[in-house]
Order: structure tokens, then sequence, then C-alpha cells
């Protein structure tokens, strides 16, 4: 594409009693705009999931860090690319042919929302439930349902306490995301009738119900973070440690998948010790984190499922545990960015049946 390119607004402008008024600008415009891209459509996503399609071009595709410029639909025909409902690249856009870096990149391994950059949060208004009140809250189960406590548990346990209504649904089995939006809506009203309070506004007037619990980011195209609210987040800190409630979110959603957790219970102690690990790493939340943090590619051989396989490969990838089983106990607590990294399955195998660490299968494997 070469040179800088400057994007033009004025088609946008409209004017209300004779000022000029800029429509709200999505977190990709913006970028867009202050790289001086020319584009007919900015889609944004830090980790690869862009929700829609492009319809228009010239396009691009933006992380906080850089960009792909797209200047027609054959630059999407390129490995590492997946077209669904939505464009999906599980390894970044930062991995593809193309991609121009404008920042250093900038990742937070925090879950502090201190670590936020609150000027990226769209929708951050004035918190209307104290902490007491949210304890009480989560307490009544006439209030918050089970999927409720279940939704904010994972995006209590997400990196930086947000996460979007499509990865929630996708933690909890659910099927369409709308069932998580529409629960946090039924869920908010909820509230507001027992606290006897009015939810935000919108601009258009509306109610904005879901920022009841949470603030708002944009994803892009119209797709938000739901960030746990800091009041809500104490709370629930609080219940976790008081024992009311239990952080299912954050336990093993899954254990080894032959065998069920009330078989587990008769297993002797070395086996039940290997099926905790086999937990740790199907863990949907723990999993999601290390491959934000370290990618697709095995840490022991370099296989790469995509490359090999094309399409059929994409995203997929195991992840091992690389803590001991002697130094599991029941109060031991899995870091996804310590504790796993990616793994292709005959690697893992490999790693499980001899008690090797990952450098060590890695030097027997150069010496071959």
């Amino acid at each position: 594409m070469g040179g800088i390119f400057r994007k033009y607004v004025e088609s946008y402008k409209y004017k209300l009693n004779g000022v000029v008024i800029m429509p709200r600008q999505s977190k990709g415009s913006k970028l867009c705009s202050e790289w001086e891209l020319v584009a007919n459509q900015c889609l944004y996503s830090e980790w690869g999931n862009f929700y829609g399609l492009i319809k228009s071009y010239p396009a691009a595709l933006l992380d906080s860090n850089g960009y792909l410029y797209l200047e027609s639909p054959d630059a999407l025909n390129i490995p590492g690319i997946k077209i669904g409902k939505r464009i999906n690249v599980p390894k970044r856009i930062s991995s593809l042919p193309g991609y121009v870096k404008m920042k250093q990149e900038n990742i937070i391994d925090s879950q502090d929302v201190n670590y936020l950059n609150m000027d990226d949060i769209e929708y951050k208004d004035e918190s209307l439930i104290t902490k007491l009140q949210w304890k009480e809250i989560l307490q009544n189960n006439e209030i918050a349902h089970e999927l409720d406590i279940k939704t904010l548990l994972v995006v209590f346990n997400s990196l930086q306490h947000r996460s979007t209504a499509t990865e929630i649904a996708e933690i909890l089995g659910e099927k369409d995301f709308h069932i998580i939006s529409g629960g946090n809506m039924s869920f908010s009203r909820r509230i507001c009738k027992n606290l006897n309070i009015k939810p935000p506004k919108n601009s258009d007037g509306g109610n904005r119900w879901w920022t009841i619990p949470y603030w708002g980011s944009q994803v892009g195209d119209g797709k938000y973070y739901y960030i746990l609210r800091p009041e809500l987040k104490e709370a629930i800190e609080e219940l976790i440690s008081e024992g009311q409630i239990n952080n299912i979110a954050h336990e093993v959603i899954t254990i080894a998948e032959e065998i069920s957790e009330k078989e587990a219970v008769h297993l002797f102690e070395g086996a039940k010790k290997q099926i905790t690990v086999n937990a740790y790493e199907r863990n949907p939340l723990a999993r999601r984190e290390c491959i934000k943090k370290y990618g697709y590619k095995c840490c022991v051989c370099d296989f790469d499922f995509a490359e090999y396989y094309g399409d059929i490969g994409i995203g997929f990838i195991e992840v091992h545990h690389l803590k001991p089983l002697n130094e599991i106990n029941k109060q031991y607590e899995v870091n996804p960015l310590n504790d796993l990294r990616p793994i292709c399955p005959n690697c893992h195998s490999m790693l499980h049946r001899s008690g090797l660490a990952i450098e060590q299968l890695r030097d027997t494997l150069k010496k071959r």
C-alpha cells in the first residue's frame, strides 16, 4: 500500500441545530484515524476474534499495536485466517504477513481492574450499588439465579475481570451468547426492582440494563466486554473467602473425559492426582489464557496444526501442566501463564509418560 493514508470523515458528519456532530467511533475507527488509514470498514480485536464480516473495501483488521490492511477480498485468502460467521485469526493478526506494527506490544498479565486503561472504557457510570448491597444480592436466590452467579464468576476469573457474552457462553457450554446477554438483562431488572433504582440510559433514552453489574468497552463491530464493577468484584472476593460462594467457574469444569468425578473419588491417590492434572489442563478458562499468551505452536517440537493441516488445524492444541504431581493439593490454584504451556498431543503423551520437563523432552528430540 505504501505511504501515509488519510481517513476523511466528512461523509459521516451530520448537523443538529446548526452544530456539526460526529458519530461515536468504535475502537477500530479511532485507531484508523490515529494511524491515518483510509478504510471503509475497521474491525478491532485484541485476540483475533473479529465479530462479523467485511462488507466494504478497503478495510483494516486492527489490534492495539498494529493493523492488517485489506485492499480487496482476496487479501483474506491467506493461511491463518478463518472465515465463517465472523473473521477469526487464532494466532492473532500480528502473526500474518503484511501486519504493520505501530506500537510496542503491551500485554497486561494482571487481573486487577486498576490496570485497565480507563480512557478505553466507554461505559463506566457511577455505581448505584454498594459492596454490601451486592453481597446481599448474590446471596438472594430470588434475585441472583444460578446462571447469573456462573456468568459473574466467569467474568471474575477472566483476565482483567472482563469477558464477552460469546466467550462466557463458550465457557459455560451455552450454544448462543443471547442466553448470556438476555440473562444479564433479566438479572439487572430484578436488581433494579428490588433496590428501587433505575438503570443508566443509552443516548437514545433506552435502558442500558447490562451496565448494572458491569462497565463496558468495545471489542469491535458493536460487541462489548463485560467488565466487572469494582464494588461487585470486592463483594465476590469476600463471599468466596467467607465460604458463601463456591467459585465453580474456577474449579474443574471437565475432568478426565473417560472418568466421572464421582468415580474418581474411589481411585487411589496417584490416579487421582493424574486426573487433577488432566482437569487443570482441560479447564477452558485456564486453557484460553495460556493460549492467549503462548499461541498454538507446540513448545516441545514447534509443530503447528494450522500450518500442516490447513483450516481444519486452526485453533487446535493441547495444554500441559508444568507442576509435578506431588506438589498438587486441594489448595493449589492453577496460574495459566506460569503453569501451563501449549503442547501437541504426541509430546503431551510423552511428557506424562516419561515425567520429563519440556526442556528435557526437547533436548531428547534434538539428540535424535
